[in-house]
């Protein structure tokens, strides 16, 4: 869902050469990034992706990985956290969430 909202994403802001790259490194590369995507932001800059995902609704908790909160330090400019919940029903997702 994610990767394709993101090729999505960036070709609508006529950037299809980088959605063309947009990649699922979690399961390309392994899970030990700290991020699930590889996507870009319309200036060509890398966009880390970690997806978190639920069948329930938006206040349903959800668990975050320590590799993951240390990415997000590390990276400030490039970790992202999305939030994609009803994923079963209407998949409904937020961006950039704060902790």
């Amino acid at each position: 869902f994610v990767v394709e909202y993101e090729k999505t994403r960036l070709k609508h802001e006529g950037k299809p050469e980088l959605a063309e790259k947009v990649e699922h490194i979690s399961q390309t590369v392994g899970d030990g990034k700290g991020y699930d995507v590889l996507s870009f932001n319309n200036d060509g800059s890398e966009r880390w992706i970690e997806v978190k995902t639920t069948n329930y609704g938006k206040s349903h908790p959800f668990l975050i990985e320590w590799t993951e909160v240390q990415c997000s330090i590390d990276n400030p400019n490039n970790f992202h956290l999305y939030r994609v919940f009803n994923f079963k029903k209407t998949m409904t997702a937020f961006d950039n969430l704060c902790f």
